[in-house]
C-alpha cells in the first residue's frame, strides 16, 4: 500500500485502496458480506459504518483496519496482540504489569 494518503481520513484511504486494487465499491461490499451499496453509502452518501462492517471491508481488501482508520501500518503480530487484548481485559492488565516491570528492571 502506498503512503500517498496518510493525512486524509479513512474515506480517503478507502478510496485509495479501491483504486489501487481496481476493486469497485460494490465488489468490496459484497466481498465483506455486506449489501451491494454499503461502501457506496459510506463514500458517497457520508453514512457511518459500524466497526464490524469497516473491519470486514478492510479484511476483504487485504489492508489493516489500523491503516484504514488511522493511516499507519503495524505488523500483523502487533495487530493480533491488540485484537486479543481488546477482547480480554484481564490479559491486558497482566501484559501491562509485565511490561511495566520489565521497563523498571
Amino acid at each position: 500500500m502506498s503512503d500517498a494518503v496518510k493525512a486524509g481520513d479513512w474515506r480517503d484511504r478507502l478510496r485509495q485502496v479501491l483504486e489501487e486494487k481496481n476493486v469497485s465499491k460494490r465488489r468490496a461490499s459484497l466481498d465483506a458480506g455486506l449489501g451491494p451499496g454499503a461502501v457506496h453509502s459510506w463514500l458517497v452518501e457520508g453514512k457511518e459504518p459500524s466497526v464490524s462492517h469497516l473491519t470486514g471491508v478492510a479484511r476483504a481488501l487485504g489492508v489493516s483496519l489500523i491503516w484504514l482508520t488511522k493511516g499507519y501500518n503495524i505488523t500483523p503480530e502487533a495487530e493480533e496482540i491488540l485484537s486479543r487484548l481488546e477482547n480480554d481485559p484481564a490479559a491486558t492488565d497482566s501484559v501491562l504489569t509485565l511490561l511495566r516491570a520489565r521497563a523498571v528492571g
